[in-house]
């Protein structure tokens, strides 16, 4: 891959969000991960507002060829406050696609090298990170490459994150992957946002990418990247505190999306009917129905057409996609339903996702980590156990017991042919 000159002397930002997200089916069957909504905004939003907000409007988004409808929802990003671009892989599958390191090289083939480039992870939802002080420090150290780091609040949280040793002056002197709590080098972890050179881009990237190829290896990891460079340029850590997560699987996201309602800003109606518990944090449309007995805790987003029964108890940490329908009784906390979702009376869903369209029957549970597929039916009195998913369009009898994974065989063979 050869980088050219962009001929542009402003900061660019590259955004990676070409994967496939197989960790997050079934529901990324239907929608890519950067599309997904945290705290009621598709991620992809949060991350375009967090870079007009530091004034760096001119962004690439690098997707792969089944992701068109990221572009239709955003076009040219003239309604955000910015202007988009977008450079599609040419891949079709997981296996065959770039990796994140190959994505950048390729994109920025497309799109040309600015003088300053900020790369960001699609799956990423980033809070509290300042990127022009980022970019101040960038440009006193005369960094070649500048990585934020996230400053984890429990030195155990290390061993699921790539962490990092900093020097006094914040020159990065060495990485640990995942390394054990007692074995660590700091609390600081590695996100995927770098603020970048123009003199990597050109001459080191394509270098390390070309070595790793002739080593029969896929470019994909930036964590190795990074280390390889670590002794060789010079590197820069700038640390943040605030939150910090993904949506690459169910447990991460459900969790990324509690920590980034905590930030949310309220919106009610003058009039409401039902008790509210910490309105400063609840989102409340004013076309939804919802009975005077009905409790709902913040931080909750109630979108437009939802009709809530009597006695129910929503929240804390809950998102209602619009017409959702929910019946007398019922309880639902720590969870995501997609829109035109119909859940009868006396269910319990908690710490779940719920996608479109789907009809969850009367006296239901759905319990931790747990994930519905779009438009299935599932009867009364079932109960879905922590961690397991049931595909789209699948009709489950009243009564039964779901642990683990329900996939007919014609949708699993569907799958491996995309």
């Amino acid at each position: 891959i050869r980088l050219s000159m962009s001929g542009n002397d402003k900061i660019k930002a590259l955004i990676l969000a070409g994967g496939y997200a197989t960790r997050l089916q079934p529901l990324s069957l239907r929608i890519p991960k950067v599309m997904v909504p945290i705290a009621g905004k598709p991620v992809l939003e949060h991350l375009i507002s967090m870079l007009k907000n530091a004034g760096i409007t001119d962004i690439v988004v690098s997707l792969n060829k089944n992701q068109r409808v990221i572009e239709k929802h955003f076009g040219d990003g003239r309604k955000f406050g910015v202007i988009l671009s977008y450079v599609y892989e040419d891949s079709m599958t997981d296996e065959d696609k770039f990796g994140a390191i190959g994505a950048i090289a390729y994109a920025l083939s497309k799109a040309g090298v600015p003088k300053e480039c900020i790369v960001i992870g699609g799956d990423n939802i980033v809070m509290g990170l300042d990127l022009k002080k980022m970019r101040e420090e960038h440009k006193k150290n005369k960094s070649m490459i500048t990585v934020a780091f996230f400053k984890l609040a429990k030195k155990e949280h290390a061993q699921h994150y790539g962490i990092a040793k900093l020097d006094s002056k914040n020159r990065i002197l060495d990485f640990q992957e995942k390394p054990r709590a007692e074995e660590a080098f700091s609390t600081l972890a590695s996100t995927l946002v770098y603020h970048i050179e123009e003199e990597f881009l050109h001459e080191y990237l394509p270098a390390y990418i070309n070595k790793r190829k002739l080593l029969g290896s896929k470019p994909d990891r930036p964590g190795d990247m990074l280390k390889h460079f670590v002794d060789k340029l010079p590197l820069y850590g700038h640390a943040f505190e605030g939150m910090w997560g993904d949506t690459n699987t169910v447990e991460t996201y459900l969790d990324t999306n509690r920590q980034a309602m905590s930030f949310m800003k309220g919106s009610v109606p003058k009039k409401v009917s039902c008790r509210l518990l910490g309105e400063s944090q609840i989102v409340l449309s004013e076309k939804a129905i919802i009975d005077e007995t009905t409790v709902i805790k913040a931080p909750a987003i109630v979108e437009d057409g939802v009709k809530i029964g009597k006695n129910c108890v929503i929240g804390p940490c809950a998102h209602l996609g619009k017409n959702v329908q929910v019946g007398d009784n019922s309880n639902i906390a720590e969870s995501i339903i997609f829109p035109n979702v119909k859940i009868g009376g006396n269910a319990r869903v908690h710490y779940a996702i719920i996608d479109e369209s789907t009809v969850l029957g009367d006296y239901c549970s759905v319990e931790d980590y747990s994930m519905i597929g779009f438009e299935c039916s599932i009867g009364k009195k079932t109960i879905v156990m922590p961690y397991s998913k049931i595909w789209p369009k699948l009709s489950i009898s009243p009564g039964s017991m779901i642990s683990g994974e329900v996939i007919t065989k014609s949708a699993k063979e569907s799958e491996s042919k995309k």
